[in-house]
């Protein structure tokens, strides 16, 4: 499945890319789902199953619920739809082949502030990683350091919570 799984992804982001560009939304790409995605498709095309174990572990954890939030508020399109259910489903095939790495609270943690420090690149107005401010679900008084801080704690949270609770019963040990 590697290569093969690592060309999917990577038609899928492809895919998403050409629907962002209809609506000029292109720095949407950097959404950290999206970035996660290219991290796992990469870990598939040159075979190093731990980038494809943080991109999907990442997805499942952090994009997925975010996208759901999204997409009950805000909608949806068909490549979205296929990238955040195949990123998924790569990073859980993947674990369960070498499993879950014991740094991979850290490593969700790293790659969320990579993702922020990208997000900053883009226009305010699209809060990119909310980059820029809270997400629009919060109070508008929620500090914006504060929901920096929160982000980057429930990523660890959240990371190391799966590999916990699924150390062992689900994925082989590493």
């Amino acid at each position: 499945m590697s290569r093969a799984g690592g060309l999917l992804l990577l038609a899928l982001l492809g895919w998403h890319v050409a629907e962002k560009l209809q609506h000029a939304l292109l720095p949407e790409m950097l959404w950290a789902c999206h970035l996660a995605t290219f991290l796992a498709a990469i870990g598939l095309l040159v075979d190093r199953p731990s980038l494809t174990v943080l991109g999907g572990m990442f997805h499942l954890v952090c994009g997925l619920p975010g996208w759901i939030l999204e997409w009950s508020l805000n909608g949806t399109t068909p490549s979205s739809f296929a990238l955040h259910v195949a990123t998924p489903i790569a990073g859980v095939l993947a674990a369960r082949r070498v499993g879950l790495p014991s740094w991979l609270a850290l490593g969700g943690s790293a790659f969320w502030a990579i993702a922020w420090g990208l997000g900053r690149l883009c226009d305010p107005a699209l809060n990119v990683n909310m980059a820029w401010r809270p997400y629009e679900v919060l109070p508008a008084s929620f500090p914006t350091w504060a929901s920096h801080a929160l982000n980057l704690f429930l990523v660890a949270v959240f990371m190391e919570t799966l590999r916990r609770v699924t150390h062992r019963r689900v994925f082989p040990a590493v």
